[in-house]
């Protein structure tokens, strides 16, 4: 595929608000144009090879208000999109994007130490795509919309140790029937909770022959909560921890990385689906 991106989000403006001499309102729009192309040389027994090439474009308008030094009111609205599968292409055809049209509207707090942020958001898709076990594919779904909330924390008590967690909720819904599908059901594969917490420690350890000898040590959790899989199931829960310990002498590092540190087993995948495992059966 080639992709070709253009943005322009050079226009912005102060506003005063008038409420308090702190206060002034930031307003900034832009657009987004994207150019797709495919090239798909197919293997399976149809063969041939096929070209399709695509368009879009989508602005962007963001409303950032300054309450007090470090705390900031943010809306946002804008239109995106998500380019379709090259497997999914006829040749020549103009490739149908996904149109996106989402909110966002939240708080955040900056200074030398902290950051805290929260915010909801809302995202209507103009048609969707579900993975069917039954052709181990993508396949097209009806109009699809996601509600939720994130909540962002990072703290930087020193220099040398970041601690972050971060947590989203999201319930992604049909907003359309379809023959396998309710309107108002659960899209399937996407989790309702993550969470994510990480800790790093990057102290100097020494100095050799006039070079800071670092150190870093760090773990990351993970835990994915309550993932809707087809008919009205939910799978099982994902909670994973990595971990990384470095020792870098300027242009030289040595280091270990583990994911999964603890050797977990969990569901990549989970499916529901009607099965007969009779060898001789249809």
């Amino acid at each position: 595929t080639i992709d070709a991106r253009i943005h322009a989000t050079n226009v912005s403006g102060y506003v005063d608000a008038g409420l308090h001499p702190l206060t002034r309102l930031l307003l900034r729009g832009g657009a987004r144009w994207d150019a797709v192309g495919f090239v798909v040389q197919d293997r399976t027994r149809e063969g041939g090879q096929r070209s399709a090439q695509g368009a879009h474009v989508g602005p962007r308008v963001t409303a950032d208000v300054a309450l007090a030094p470090g705390l900031h009111a943010v809306a946002s609205y804008g239109r995106g999109y998500r380019s379709p599968q090259a497997r999914s292409l006829g040749d020549g055809e103009r490739a149908p994007f996904t149109r996106v049209w989402a909110t966002e509207e939240g708080v955040r707090y900056r200074d030398r130490r902290l950051e805290v942020a929260g915010a909801a958001f809302y995202a209507r898709l103009s048609d969707d795509v579900v993975f069917l076990e039954t052709v181990a594919r993508n396949e097209p779904v009806p109009s699809t919309e996601r509600r939720g909330a994130v909540v962002d924390f990072v703290a930087r008590p020193t220099s040398w140790f970041t601690s972050a967690v971060g947590f989203t909720y999201t319930r992604a819904s049909f907003r359309e029937a379809s023959a396998r599908y309710e309107r108002g059901a659960l899209v399937p594969f996407v989790p309702e909770i993550v969470l994510r917490s990480d800790l790093a420690a990057r102290p100097r350890l020494t100095e050799l022959r006039g070079r800071d000898l670092v150190g870093t040590v760090g773990f990351g959790a993970t835990w994915v909560h309550r993932r809707p899989i087809p008919y009205g199931e939910l799978g099982d829960d994902v909670a994973l921890l990595d971990a990384r310990a470095t020792l870098r002498l300027r242009e030289i590092e040595l280091g270990f990385e583990s994911f999964n540190l603890f050797d977990q087993e969990w569901n990549d995948g989970e499916f529901v689906y009607a099965s007969n495992f009779e060898p001789n059966a249809a």
